[in-house]
């Protein structure tokens, strides 16, 4: 849950300024613990580790400072691959290529049927 509004540079990846980026977290990160979470009760909060992404890993530590001991924040691990991380973009790059074997290795089998069915059908 992130709010163009409140943290457009998370939209904008490569082209955001890093300190631009961490005012920008930081409001989203207090809006959501002043605002959404109490409302909601919420008291965990689930984000992913993202490794190629330097605005990830600054909404994630600003949530963080900003959390402090009011919501846990519990940051799940970027899934690897033989030391590399899958992305949507490793998937999309493979399956432009046909590399079926690679998707197959990438994906859940579930997801692996559907895209294998959509591509064949030209869906």
């Amino acid at each position: 849950m992130v709010s163009n509004t409140t943290f457009p540079s998370y939209f904008l990846k490569e082209r955001a300024d890093a300190d631009v980026a961490a005012v920008q977290a930081r409001l989203d990160a207090a809006l959501f613990k002043q605002a959404i979470a109490p409302v909601l009760g919420i008291t965990r909060r689930y984000v992913g580790e993202e490794p190629l992404s330097p605005v990830t890993a600054i909404y994630n530590r600003e949530l963080a400072a900003t959390f402090g001991s009011a919501i846990e924040l519990i940051v799940v691990p970027r899934l690897m691959i033989d030391g590399d991380v899958v992305s949507a973009t490793r998937v999309r790059a493979a399956m432009a290529q046909q590399d079926w074997k690679t998707v197959q290795q990438l994906v859940y089998p579930e997801v692996y049927q559907e895209i294998k069915e959509r591509s064949t059908h030209g869906n």
